[in-house]
């Protein structure tokens, strides 16, 4: 691997429209949406950019499993209407994806939650946390050199841009 290879995360962004279904009786967006709104974004962006969905990822017979999530309410979805979420892979230790989020207006001027999420990668065949396969790199990453990702199987990326 060329270890002076220069990557940055992908960041997924994706607008989601809030349904009436989603608010409670104070006609504020229900807390347990916001998760749904993160994991839907990710889906959807990664059908539109990479032609890619949940189905093709577990052909190749891993997934992504939820361990951990925080979330940070700053201000409340008030209402029907669309909303924008962004995130991307921060960092990958062992098994572990760290994916930091928010979800904002659709202009980007109201910060309405912050948080990470914690995914851990497994192979579905053995039920045991695994690396992230080689070909899933390109999904999460980018060069900032140009031309292909450089990937050690064991170390995983190096040089990660902050975004």
């Amino acid at each position: 691997m060329n270890s002076g290879a220069k990557i940055r995360p992908i960041v997924y962004g994706a607008i989601i429209n809030v349904r009436f279904d989603d608010l409670d009786p104070y006609g504020h967006v229900n807390s347990g949406r916001y998760m749904d709104y993160v994991m839907s974004s990710r889906w959807s962006f990664a059908a539109e950019k990479f032609n890619i969905t949940a189905a093709d990822i577990t052909k190749n017979g891993i997934g992504f499993f939820l361990t951990k999530s925080e979330m940070n309410f700053k201000k409340s979805i008030i209402g029907a209407g669309a909303i924008f979420v962004s995130s991307h892979v921060q960092s990958i230790e062992g098994a572990i994806l760290n994916v930091p989020f928010k979800i904002s207006s659709k202009d980007g001027d109201i910060l309405y939650c912050n948080g990470g999420l914690r995914f851990a990668v497994m192979d579905l065949k053995t039920g045991i946390p695994a690396q992230l396969p080689e070909f899933a790199y390109k999904y999460f990453f980018e060069s900032l050199t140009g031309g292909d990702l450089e990937i050690d199987p064991l170390l995983g990326p190096t040089h990660i841009a902050q975004i």
